[in-house]
């Protein structure tokens, strides 16, 4: 079982806009698409060989990313992102090295809240 965290976005923005949003950003951070679906996107980002070495960079740490929408009420939208690391990771505190990462797409999303819902 790989080691992972999950975070949680409440945002208000019709649907669609907020997918090709969610889309536009992650690409835009460097990653690549990897899996397209209806309310499931996952992208990857990283090298598997500087992580299997141990290198500690959060930009080179191999990663990938599963992004959820749900609908929680006509505008308001939950996106979860369930960030996936190998064990090999040598970063210590994964929530923490991401935090910037993550305070960037909040903005970019216009995110009211965000929570981290599960890490382990």
């Amino acid at each position: 079982m790989p080691r992972s965290f999950k975070v949680c976005f409440v945002v208000e923005k019709p649907y669609q806009s907020l997918y090709n949003d969610i889309k536009m950003a992650l690409v835009k951070m460097g990653y690549r698409v990897v899996e397209e679906g209806e309310d499931c996107l996952v992208f990857e980002k990283g090298s598997k060989i500087a992580t299997y070495i141990g290198l500690t960079g959060w930009n080179l740490v191999y990663r990938k990313v599963q992004v959820e929408i749900s609908r929680v009420k006509k505008r308001k939208l939950l996106v979860f992102l369930t960030y996936n690391f190998s064990w090999l990771t040598n970063i210590a505190i994964l929530i923490k090295a991401a935090y910037g990462e993550l305070m960037d797409l909040s903005q970019m999303l216009g995110a009211k809240s965000m929570k981290v819902v599960k890490f382990r």
